[in-house]
């Protein structure tokens, strides 16, 4: 077995040695190019539009446009009108499912 596999494992766990030290992921996206960051923050964005009903920013009073409000719509109709919206697929929209929604 591959030590990356095992470490990466959910229940692997040393047991005669301190645990593994927390590392923050700083400098993941410096690699990257800044037109590839943007897009990426771009489509962040619109996720976090189908998750929430608004998109990051908005203010307090904001209320999310038609087809996004979480009360009336459920996750896979936000992600519809996003795939609309954009001219993509639905499944181009993934976001992670609220139990709100199941």
């Amino acid at each position: 077995m591959l030590a990356g596999h095992l470490m990466a494992a959910t229940d692997f766990a040393v047991l005669d040695g301190p645990g593994l030290p927390a590392v923050e992921p700083f400098g993941l996206l410096d690699a990257l190019s800044a037109k590839i960051v943007a897009e990426a923050e771009r489509w962040r964005d619109h996720l976090i539009e189908v998750q929430a009903g608004r998109p990051p920013g908005a203010g307090p009073g904001a209320v999310p446009r038609p087809g996004y409000d979480p009360h009336s719509t459920t996750l896979a109709e936000r992600q519809h009108v996003k795939a609309t919206e954009l001219g993509v697929g639905f499944s181009t929209v993934p976001v992670s499912h609220d139990s709100r929604d199941a």
